[in-house]
């Protein structure tokens, strides 16, 4: 008897999102594999769990299905370190930088670190 792995509850709710977008559009996974360009039984093995898909696999399965790849994660709790909703990091200042005569640029002479 093999080992079974182990997945967290999100991303075994990434797969049943999976295996129901095939369903729902009616494809086998025959059908999903020459689309992907590869075997069945790699379908089976990703739905199931068997073997672990990493996102670049997942955005292609998402292509097929003709789907936002939204569709298949599941929700996060997360709360973003950047973009909207997310507290922005403070700005380093940096000196100036003024071109030289000459075509090379220079730190301003205005603002020297002490």
């Amino acid at each position: 008897m093999g080992l079974r792995r182990q997945h967290t509850p999100r991303y075994k709710l990434m797969l049943e999102r999976l295996r129901r977008i095939r369903l729902t559009t009616g494809l086998t996974q025959a059908e999903v594999a020459r689309a992907l360009g590869t075997t069945q039984a790699y379908v089976s093995k990703s739905e199931s769990g068997e073997r672990r898909i990493d996102a670049v696999e997942l955005y292609d399965f998402a292509r097929v299905y003709g789907a936002p790849l939204e569709t298949l994660l599941p929700d996060s709790k997360l709360r973003p370190l950047w973009g909207a909703g997310a507290a922005r990091p403070g700005r380093v200042a940096e000196r100036p930088v003024r071109p030289e005569p000459g075509g090379r640029s220079k730190r301003s002479r205005r603002s020297k670190p002490k």
